[in-house]
This record gives C-alpha cells, structure tokens and sequence, in this order.
C-alpha cells in the first residue's frame, strides 16, 4: 500500500508546505482572499500549498490520482487516490486564529489505508498507517476511556452552505450543552478528529462535509482505537457530507440523539 519510507517523505513534504503557510500567515492580508460563497472563502496560500503538495507527492508515489479541494479531481485510473485539503481552516488562518491545518488522507481501491494531519499553529504531526496505530509526532496516542456523557468534552463544527436542518442541528447543540461536560468550535474538522484520537475530546460531529476535510483525521481515529461513521450510523462518512468520530463508548450515545433531534 504505502512503505514506510513513502510515509516519512510525505510527513516532510507537509511539513515543508506547512513552513511556508507559516510564513506567509506573517504579511497576509485580507484583501488576497477570495469568496467561493459567502462563508468558504480561499487564497494564493490554499493555492499555491496544493500546488507544492500535489507536485511534491506525484515525486513520492508517481501516477496517483488526486481529490484535492482547489483543483477537484485529477484521476489516473491508478488504485491510489490522494485526498489533500491543504489548509483546513481557511477562515482561521485569515484572521489568524489559530487552528489550521494540512490534511492528507490515502485510499487504496477506495479505501483510507495512511493519514496525516499537521496543525501548524502548535507544530503537531498526526499520522497514520492502517493496521500500524495513530502518532502524534512520532509518540503513539489512543481515545478516552471516558463512558460517562456527563463527563464528556465534545467538539463541533456548523454547516456553511446547506441550512435546511439549521434547527434540527441546533436542537442537537442544546440538548449536547445540556447533557455533556461542553462544547469546542475549532473552525477545523482535521484537527478535531486528531482531537478525537488524542483523547482531547470524546466525540466530534459535523454535517456539511467533504471527502478532503475528513480524509486524513478519519484513519487516524480509528488506529487510535475510536470508531467513526456517518450520522446514520454508516460508513458513507467520506461521501455523506456527515461524520460522528468518537472513543467508542458513546458512539450509540449520540448517534441516538442525532437520529431523534435530526429525524434520521
């Protein structure tokens, strides 16, 4: 699938694009930002760290397809694919809060076989290869044990495009906030699935998603011991526009109350 000299040529790939995100964040200014819709905006820098990513894995793992979120789909007919969102966070690193992040997730015949994710802000590395177990830089990490919702810190995200279920979702939020030990709005899904694997937080859900935001965190949660599915408890999380990432325990929990607050 992926040798693990392949792996540590992608680590440093990301972490040389995410040097210069870095650096770039130092004199970026708001009027280089472009509007997809009112809420998905993109720059020179999502632009330009695809560029360097894509040209930079074609060197480690040549004639791979791509699913990239600047540049769409680029397919080969090659069993390897690509999934790239080269800055998860966009609206943060605009007005330079942090997180944002790198991610990197790897199918084979259309399954995730290794992930990264690099969250430049704190300089955290996030990988995995499927059947090898989750890092973060290079130290192995696992899910909470914690069963008990009441003592449970969960993290979220809301919907940028499609608010149909707006009030359904929020009604999920309130019944969370009142349930649970809280609530985290990172502004990356990436890293809250990193999150999830940690141990950070006991559960993370979103709709409105796409394949390269959840790509790279969703293995790393599983190797770390956690399950991960859509919100109707599937595996069609990549293609669903939905995810519920969580440390196992409680992952009926919720999904129970996704299903009665959403209707699902």
């Amino acid at each position: 699938m992926i040798t693990r000299l392949q792996a540590e040529e992608v680590r440093e790939l990301v972490y040389e694009v995410g040097e210069y995100i870095r650096s770039e964040r130092v004199s970026f200014e708001s009027s280089a930002v472009e509007h997809k819709d009112t809420h998905d905006m993109v720059s020179y820098v999502d632009k330009t760290s695809e560029k360097k990513l894509i040209a930079g894995i074609e060197r480690i793992s040549p004639a791979s397809s791509f699913r990239a979120e600047e540049t769409g789909m680029q397919s080969t007919g090659s069993p390897y694919q690509w999934i790239i969102d080269p800055l998860d966070g966009t609206t943060n690193f605009i007005h330079n809060i942090p997180h944002f992040c790198i991610s990197i997730g790897l199918q084979f015949n259309d399954q995730l076989v290794a992930g990264w994710v690099y969250e430049i802000c704190t300089d955290e590395m996030y990988t995995a290869i499927k059947g090898e177990g989750a890092f973060l830089n290079k130290k192995k990490i696992e899910v909470s044990k914690t069963n008990a919702l009441h003592d449970c810190l969960m993290a979220t995200g809301f919907p940028v495009r499609a608010y149909d279920q707006l009030d359904e979702y929020l009604q999920l939020q309130k019944w969370m906030i009142e349930n649970t030990r809280g609530l985290r709005r990172m502004g990356t899904a990436a890293y809250d699935l990193c999150m999830v694997a940690s141990g950070k937080v006991q559960a993370y859900f979103e709709p409105g998603l796409s394949p390269w935001d959840v790509a790279g965190g969703a293995l790393i949660v599983e190797e770390a011991g956690g399950k991960v599915s859509d919100f109707a408890g599937g595996e069609g999380f990549m293609e669903n526009a939905t995810i519920l990432a969580t440390n196992t325990y409680i992952h009926n929990s919720i999904l129970k109350e996704i299903h009665r607050c959403m209707h699902i």
